[in-house]
């Protein structure tokens, strides 16, 4: 099923943004054009928390997840940076809900290819 099929399947419903999480990561707006997110690692934490939406993600956990060995403050420094551009592509200030300690994905201005093939939020630990 292509990207745009998933979206169609989903018409009845509003959403602001489709992540593609299987395969290679994408994220289009409701009208299908692709938002551009360059930086791996930008991408990384946008993919982890869509697999996650609607729940907090610490903000260690994410450091430590795409800034491996990092001190922590470098790594808490770059997750901001990541944070700011990543708002600024995704262009709707309540999509993201952050505080001192956790990031949320809103969920509800948002459809994922997983979700919509029943699977749910994945894990991406090793060998889970």
């Amino acid at each position: 099923m292509t990207v745009k099929e998933m979206q169609n399947r989903e018409n009845s419903d509003e959403f602001l943004y489709f992540f593609r999480l299987i395969g290679a990561f994408s994220v289009t707006d409701a009208s299908g054009k692709s938002l551009g997110l360059s930086g791996c690692k930008d991408r990384a934490v946008l993919a982890f928390l869509a697999a996650h939406p609607g729940h907090p993600v610490a903000r260690d956990r994410l450091v430590e997840l795409v800034w491996p060995g990092s001190l922590e403050g470098a790594g808490r420094a770059s997750l901001r940076q990541s944070l700011s551009t990543i708002r600024k592509a995704l262009t709707n200030e309540s999509i993201l809900t952050v505080d001192r300690d956790t990031i949320t994905l809103n969920a509800g201005p948002i459809r994922t290819d997983i979700a919509q093939l029943g699977s749910g939020p994945i894990d991406f630990r090793v060998g889970a």
